[in-house]
């Protein structure tokens, strides 16, 4: 089932300025609402942007070097998964 929730985009990128990783999000079509870009390695950076291992992450297809990874959508059955699918019918995921 897709959700018709919006699903909030995150982007893992390293600031060619300082060389530091950063993580952004925002949701599609619009300018990112949250960056943070003071993290040493790209794992840190994952590590805060996905703690509990719940988006799916692929390589983003553009021409923008600095974007390493980006995650448009949650793993099947994950709180995130759940929850925006409980907002997206209006009831809960319990069987």
């Amino acid at each position: 089932m897709q959700s018709v929730y919006p699903v909030p985009i995150a982007t893992i990128f390293q600031n060619p300025a300082t060389g530091w990783f950063g993580v952004s999000y925002h949701f599609e079509g619009r300018q990112p609402h949250y960056v943070l870009d003071t993290h040493l390695t790209l794992d840190d950076a994952l590590r805060a942007a996905d703690p509990h291992n719940e988006r799916i992450w692929e390589e983003p297809s553009d021409a923008d070097e600095s974007r390493l990874l980006v995650s448009r959508h949650f793993v099947n059955g994950s709180v995130e998964w759940r929850l925006h699918r409980m907002r997206a019918t209006g009831r809960s995921t319990k069987s």
